[in-house]
């Protein structure tokens, strides 16, 4: 089966994703924290973070579905199970686990 590439550069949805989560945890927990931000940039700052990990994980999801991966139905349960991080881990193991596929298919 033919081996579909990443319609955006690894390294920028990585970027995205990481960004993303990170801006997630840090206003998260500022919202709990600090009273005043949480009435006024929480929802802010929690949606731009949003806006930032999901092109990364849709495009992550379409790869899954498009490419023969080694363990595809646990990538699946992860990406709706833990979202961002299981797409940073994805990006940074994807070669590997197409590696992986071919190998086990010929076995």
């Amino acid at each position: 089966m033919k081996e579909y590439e990443l319609p955006i550069n690894k390294k920028i949805l990585l970027t995205l994703a990481t960004l993303g989560f990170a801006l997630v945890i840090i206003s998260t927990y500022l919202k709990i924290t600090d009273k005043n931000f949480a009435e006024n940039n929480s929802q802010l700052f929690i949606g731009i973070a949003l806006l930032l990990q999901i092109v990364p994980w849709i495009v992550v999801l379409i790869d899954l579905i498009k490419n023969q991966i080694h363990n595809k139905i646990m990538w699946f349960v992860g990406m709706f199970a833990f979202g961002s991080l299981t797409t940073i881990i994805y990006l940074l193991n994807r070669e590997k686990h197409l590696r992986l596929f071919k190998r086990f298919k010929n076995v």
